[in-house]
């Protein structure tokens, strides 16, 4: 049977599963880790920043949740949950920051 849609149910659960996926290979991770300092963190990095993403699912998200609501929640809870590295400089040049993160013509994220 092929999935012909994705709604935010479905969307809950790959993205839940698939959080929890890496949180369980957390070491193996760690041991890949090599750029951009072999530092050994990358795998507990993510861990954290998706375990984070994965609370606000499961607390503020349920069946019902509509896809614009569920995206704001993920993003949040990614953007505030977000270790390493990473948080230097999360967002590649072409992303769209959240308008509720923005302040005139400047963003919390330097």
């Amino acid at each position: 049977m092929a999935i012909k849609y994705l709604d935010a149910k479905r969307l809950r659960v790959l993205f839940s599963n698939g959080g929890k996926w890496v949180i369980k290979h957390e070491d193996l991770l760690n041991e890949l880790n090599v750029y951009p300092v072999p530092d050994g963190d990358t795998g507990s990095n993510m861990a954290m920043t998706l375990n984070s993403m994965i609370t606000d699912i499961e607390g503020k998200t349920n069946e019902k949740t509509s896809m614009k609501d569920f995206i704001e929640t993920v993003e949040e809870a990614v953007l505030m949950g977000a270790r390493g590295k990473f948080w230097n400089n999360p967002f590649p040049s072409n992303y769209r920051i959240p308008k509720r993160y923005r302040r005139k013509n400047k963003t919390f994220i330097s």
